[in-house]
């Protein structure tokens, strides 16, 4: 048996509002594991991160380096299969998960572009 997509969607949402209220969180998270392109320095190329976690609010990914709070950062998220929508984002928190990785909590700021075949 397989589970219908509305059915999943709705347990999904459930288990995810569930999760943020025993967190105190203002918007539940949703835990995610994979990579995404992302432009961290000003001028800069994308360079792949781990991506951690993603909210209404914002993601948490890691990266090698220290993110300053409040630094402007590009991240891309897959808007279909042959298209990616660039978020503008501003660091809200990094914090060193161990000597090289760094847990980076950009929060969304605007309205996403969509780039084709990016």
């Amino acid at each position: 048996m397989l589970l219908t997509q509305d059915r999943l969607e709705r347990a999904v949402a459930l288990l995810t509002q569930r999760a943020g209220e025993r967190e105190g969180r203002r918007v539940p998270r949703v835990p995610v594991r994979g990579t995404v392109p992302a432009v961290l320095e000003p001028d800069s190329r994308p360079e792949l991160v781990t991506l951690r976690d993603i909210s209404r609010r914002g993601l948490g990914i890691t990266h090698r380096g220290a993110l300053p709070e409040g630094r402007q950062v590009l991240v891309g998220l897959p808007a279909s299969p042959a298209r990616t929508e660039w978020l503008r984002c501003v660091v809200g928190h990094c914090a060193r998960l161990t000597p090289d990785t760094f847990l980076v909590g950009p929060e969304f700021v605007d309205e996403p572009s969509a780039v084709a075949g990016a």
